[in-house]
């Protein structure tokens, strides 16, 4: 019999027929923010719901049906965007601040779910270049649409909505890469301590 340990030191077999594999080899620890992948996926929802819900209840104080239309388009997103069709809902997220624009309605609040919008698909596998141009076109014409002008100077929230989205989507694709590396050390890492545990077994087994 023998037993498979972990230690800084050399993969060896000592006397005792104890199997000690390198630190090397020990599977990798993940960062918490990569360990709470699906956490955050959760917290992003919650998020994305309530800023929905806040959408329709200014909408309905203001009695605006231009309102209640981009409310709806961005809430259809936020279901697609449930593991349904993510390429459907990054469309739908896209279209909320233009809808509202092209209705009258201020667009800040359908950009800013629609850059939450662009991290949770990322974070789900959506490729962050794509998503990230998106969501930055989107929100850049449709604040440049509403206030008339795409200048920095006069119409600095242009800039910032084209740039946030580039940031979310950059935010969730760079947490979802880590967590596909640190699956594929952690994968690695087992397969070495298996393929020493093999070994060693079958050395006790010809002495």
């Amino acid at each position: 019999m023998y037993c498979v340990e972990t230690t800084p030191g050399a993969g060896t077999r000592g006397d005792t027929g104890v199997m000690r594999t390198t630190g090397a080899d020990a599977p990798p620890r993940m960062p918490v923010w990569v360990r709470g992948t699906r956490a955050l996926e959760i917290v992003t929802l919650v998020v994305l719901g309530l800023a929905v819900l806040v959408e329709y209840l200014v909408a309905l104080r203001e009695g605006s049906l231009a309102g209640l239309v981009a409310a709806a388009v961005v809430s259809l997103a936020v279901i697609l965007s449930y593991r349904i069709q993510p390429y459907a809902a990054l469309v739908l997220f896209a279209l909320g601040p233009l809808v509202a624009s092209a209705l009258g309605w201020l667009p800040t609040h359908n950009w800013s779910i629609a850059c939450f919008g662009a991290f949770l698909l990322t974070l789900r596998g959506l490729p962050g270049l794509l998503t990230g141009v998106v969501i930055a076109a989107a929100n850049l014409g449709a604040v440049g649409w509403y206030g008339g002008t795409l200048s920095v100077q006069a119409n600095a929230e242009a800039s910032i909505a084209a740039a946030a989205g580039l940031l979310m989507a950059a935010s969730g694709s760079a947490i979802r890469g880590q967590r596909q590396y640190f699956e594929e050390l952690s994968a690695r890492a087992q397969e070495a301590i298996a393929t020493r545990a093999a070994v060693a077994e079958r050395s006790v087994a010809q002495e």
